[in-house]
């Protein structure tokens, strides 16, 4: 019985022995095709230790975030791969460019990748054809600097109030970075946003985010710097606004001979100030002097302009957009002359008795105006308010004729050059006698 059993494992064994081999490789070879090896690829982030540069006043501007590996597997386990399986890290205390004399400098750090001890159906894996067992970084030296706050203000106040004064707390903030970042950094500012204002408060507080600008005023968004706070405490006073008045009555001293000042104006005559309440409350109208608008002896236009802040009360400054200063124009002309002839139904007598007739024997008289050109082209006895007072009071009847002065009366614009006179006649009423007409002026006097 034994050596049957034993023939059976010993006769023909060369042939066993090829049949074993034989199915071992058609075992490998169907396992091939129906379960091949195949490679991924997988992305497996980099865990970096930065304790070594922090402690000797380094920084990494840049580093990869991850290293690309091949992994081999077969077809069955492909779904199992994943970038767990791996971790990849650098000690930046193993970089292996040498001493870091300056900074910036690109230098190379020891990458160590390690498979999981339990991803056994990871067969193998290496790293992509462009990535080795190492990484390059960018090191750069630690900066600190300090800055005051200051402020980029965005939003609109309530109606009928202005921002005053801002204060914030703290008042600087620390920045701390890479060296080479600092050339663009020209201002910390609180971001203050004044629609969120609350004008019930006198002095409102709102919490603002800080942000860094460089030197052209734009927000710095991408950078490795980083403030020593997120947020500031922002005071923001409450100021009223208000519209005032300029007042400028008129200039000082008078042009050259034969000129005159044809116009007088300026502008703006309205104004918005802001200040607070009480400030407010004492002004209405701001004055200038005319003694600053000195025009004596002028022969041609003259302009003044003058600072209203010199003007305005303490606490109170124009509104944002206002014209700091009040254009004043005088505008110089030669005068002219040119002779009219004036009826004397424009005159009237003042000073008559009731006993004596007045008669106005001059129908008309000429009458020499000096003004602008202008004004005398547009002249006429009703435009010009033109009237005349013959100032009659003690004169005495006499069959002859006299010669009395004239009182012109005519607007300011138009100026008489000579002095006028009219022909009247002053005769006694028939039908009034002096005594009873006396008599009853002082009775009704009485």
């Amino acid at each position: 019985m034994k050596s049957k059993i034993k023939n059976l494992f010993t006769a023909n064994l060369l042939f066993k022995l090829a049949g074993l081999i034989l199915s071992i490789l058609l075992w490998l070879i169907l396992t091939n095709v129906q379960d091949p090896s195949i490679t991924r690829t997988i992305t497996v982030p980099i865990v970096y230790d930065e304790t070594w540069l922090s402690e000797h006043g380094y920084i990494a501007t840049y580093k990869p975030s991850s290293v690309t590996l091949q992994v081999q597997v077969r077809r069955s386990n492909s779904s199992r791969v994943s970038a767990g399986d791996f971790s990849a890290n650098a000690s930046m205390q193993e970089y292996l460019g040498g001493a870091i004399n300056e900074a910036p400098r690109t230098t190379k750090i020891n990458l160590v990748v390690t498979r999981a001890s339990n991803a056994t159906y990871i067969e193998n894996w290496s790293f992509t054809r462009n990535q080795g067992s190492y990484v390059e970084v960018i090191i750069d030296t630690v900066k600190s600097g300090t800055y005051e706050v200051n402020f980029a203000v965005s939003g609109e106040m309530p109606e009928g109030y202005t921002a005053g004064d801002l204060a914030s707390d703290p008042v600087r903030v620390r920045v701390t970075g890479p060296t080479s970042a600092f050339s663009n950094l020209a201002a910390v500012k609180a971001v203050v946003d004044l629609s969120r204002i609350d004008p019930s408060d006198n002095q409102s507080a709102l919490e603002c985010e800080l942000h860094m600008y460089d030197g052209n005023d734009r927000m710095i968004t991408n950078t490795d710097l980083t403030i020593s706070q997120e947020t500031v405490m922002v005071s923001v006073g409450l100021n009223q606004t208000k519209e005032i008045g300029i007042s400028v009555a008129s200039y000082y001293g008078e042009p050259a001979e034969g000129y005159g000042c044809s116009r007088f104006d300026y502008s703006p005559k309205i104004v918005e100030v802001t200040g607070t309440k009480a400030a407010l409350a004492g002004v209405s109208t701001v004055s200038i002097p005319r003694a600053l608008l000195d025009i004596s002896g002028a022969t041609e236009s003259m302009s003044f302009a003058v600072g209203l802040d010199d003007y305005l009360p303490a606490n109170v400054s124009l509104s944002e957009g206002e014209p700091p200063y009040v254009e004043i124009t005088c505008e110089i002309e030669k005068l002219e002359e040119e002779t009219f002839e004036i009826s004397t139904d424009l005159f009237s007598f003042a000073g008559m008795e009731d006993y004596y007739d007045y008669e106005m024997v001059t129908k008309s008289v000429p009458v020499v105006i000096s003004s602008f050109r202008t004004e005398l082209d547009a002249f006429t006895p009703e435009a010009a308010n033109l009237s005349g007072t013959v100032n009659v009071t003690g004169l005495q009847a006499d069959p002859a004729s006299r010669y009395v002065p004239v009182s012109l009366h005519i607007d300011p614009q138009y100026r008489p050059a000579d002095d006028i006179m009219v022909e009247i006649l002053i005769s006694e009423r028939d039908d009034v006698e002096k005594d009873s007409a006396a008599a009853s002026s002082d009775a009704s006097e009485e």
